[in-house]
């Protein structure tokens, strides 16, 4: 019987799984914005870009991410007794009126 080789090194995360990861950072995001401070960013290297990049290749997501969170925000209210509170999120500064990050470079720049 032949020798096995050597293994396989491992893989590049796919886009789907850094969608992934990226998708549960925004959520946790807004839910630390509500927790912490309005405008809570995580701030790890890289993180202000893969925001922007997950806010622009996935924005029907993103909008889905924050619908969930005002509804949570909402019950977080009604169960406090906080009639009338305005559960919407905050568009925070450099965001467009759609949730994605607005830019500075040219269209078509990465």
């Amino acid at each position: 019987m032949a020798a096995a080789g050597p293994p396989e090194p491992p893989r590049a995360r796919s886009d789907t799984l850094t969608g992934t990861v990226a998708a549960k950072a925004y959520a946790w995001e807004l839910r630390l914005q509500d927790e912490i401070r309005p405008d809570f960013t995580i701030d790890e290297v890289g993180s202000d870009e893969a925001r922007a990049r997950f806010l622009a290749d996935h924005p029907a997501e993103a909008h889905a991410i924050r619908i969930k969170e005002e509804d949570r925000r909402e019950r977080k209210a009604h169960k406090a007794g906080e009639d009338g509170v305005n559960g919407t999120l905050a568009l925070a500064e450099g965001t467009d009126d759609h949730g994605g990050e607005e830019s500075d470079l040219g269209e078509g720049a990465a």
